[in-house]
């Protein structure tokens, strides 16, 4: 009878004991359920595209395929006017700048020229608003000068225009005239010609100049391989750049803080917080493993999973690795990383420099290590592949894109983006 009350007695203890820990495990599930999460406005992720860098490469592509269009020459009162080589326009540059909030600015130049000089320049400026196009779970910000931006803008012509419009009717006057006509009637025909240019000149050139500029202007700016819920533009001015501001709508902690000095090449930053939610989405949604058992291993049966976080109020283990057992008992880890990464060669070495148990509520120990491998391995190097996921096309060239940095500052993931259009093809072989 007494070694039956033992075992009974015993068995009452455990299961009193177990009952704790599960209360243990519930309050520490439902703390952290009810984190805090960011209020301010602040991006979760932010692209930053150099416009320095855009205008090489969209100068470059007009420098391959250049753009060219004859134009008459207009009755410019009694004078006889020879053109040598005949006029024509030349699509001479196209250039983003910053523009207001949701905008982006370009500004064209067109050349207008003989066979011996640049005799005027048009300008021209169109504001620019992006359209975000979504399909197949991809978000990207596409750009183009539409056929209602052109007709609904004047071109002006450069300031020395009255001078050097001047000088070319002198230089297609008949020899023996040059030099002897009076200036007034010489700068009337001057006259004459500025304003055939910004107006029926221009106007005769609109549909080719637009299948032209609608092609160099069509930027597409792949986003992120993550969840957007809301996209916003905005501009820097010095140096100019154009910043892509993402938010999620996941429950992130704390957000980008203000941008950084643009530089040469394209820029992707992600608040570490975002890293750490984008891993719990994977696993929520089945992109992960969402079971594991206590070697880490993903199986169906497991009766462990992960959540992640950043607590950026803690700088000696800001990362968080959380374990809950959901089956088969009640138990719960929380383990604190600090973590280094670095790029060697286009692989991404992520570190864990100290790692910590800073709770356990559990008989078993589970490996801290192997968990803080899942976390530094695995949710960083994801956020890795989807920042090179960003693209940028121009006139329906994908640019090739390498990474060239990736470092983890101040709670934030900052990467950079080498962009160069891709080297035009070889011209095929001539008849033998």
């Amino acid at each position: 009878m007494r070694p039956l009350l033992i075992a009974l007695l015993a068995t009452t203890v455990a299961l009193a004991g177990c009952g704790s820990r599960c209360a243990d495990v519930r309050a520490a599930r439902a703390t952290l359920a009810a984190r805090p999460v960011a209020t301010a406005p602040s991006p979760d992720v932010r692209v930053t595209v150099p416009l320095a860098r855009a205008n090489a490469v969209i100068a470059e592509l007009l420098a391959r395929t250049p753009w060219t269009a004859p134009l008459a020459l207009p009755e410019l009162g009694p004078l006889a006017l020879v053109v040598p080589g005949g006029l024509r326009a030349r699509l001479d540059q196209v250039a983003l700048r910053p523009g207001a909030p949701g905008h982006v600015q370009v500004a064209v130049t067109l050349a207008i020229a003989d066979d011996d000089a640049t005799i005027a320049t048009l300008a021209l400026e169109v504001a620019l608003a992006p359209e975000i196009e979504r399909a197949h779970g991809d978000v990207a910000l596409a750009f183009g000068i539409r056929p209602a931006d052109l007709l609904a803008i004047t071109p002006t012509l450069g300031p020395d225009a009255a001078a050097a419009l001047g000088a070319a009717i002198e230089r297609w006057l008949p020899p023996p005239a040059r030099g002897r006509v009076p200036a007034m009637l010489r700068d009337a025909a001057a006259s004459r010609l500025a304003t055939y240019l910004t107006g029926a000149a221009y106007r005769g050139l609109h549909d080719l100049l637009l299948v032209r500029l609608g092609e160099v202007t069509r930027l597409r700016l792949q986003l992120p391989d993550v969840p957007v819920a809301d996209v916003a533009i905005r501009s820097l001015t010095d140096p100019a750049a154009l910043l892509v501001e993402i938010h999620t709508g996941l429950p992130i902690r704390r957000g980008l803080g203000a941008p950084a000095a643009p530089r040469d090449d394209l820029a992707v930053a992600v608040a570490a917080s975002t890293v750490a939610e984008l891993a719990n989405r994977a696993i929520a949604s089945g992109l992960a493993p969402r079971w594991y058992d206590r070697s880490l291993t993903p199986t169906p049966s497991g009766a462990f999973r992960p959540r992640f976080d950043y607590v950026a109020e803690e700088p000696g283990h800001p990362w968080k690795v959380h374990v809950l057992q959901e089956r088969d008992g009640c138990s719960y880890f929380r383990v604190g990383v600090r973590v280094a990464i670095a790029l060697e060669g286009d692989q991404l070495r992520a570190t864990a420099l100290d790692r910590e148990l800073e709770r356990a509520i559990a008989s078993p120990v589970i490996s801290a290590a192997a968990w803080v491998k899942y976390l530094v391995v695995g949710s960083l190097d994801r956020t890795r592949r989807r920042v090179a996921h960003v693209q940028l096309t121009i006139a329906g060239q994908p640019l090739t894109t390498r990474l060239t940095q990736v470092a983890l500052v101040d709670g934030e993931l900052h990467a950079a983006l080498d962009v160069a259009l891709a080297a035009a093809p070889a011209p095929a072989p001539g008849p033998r």
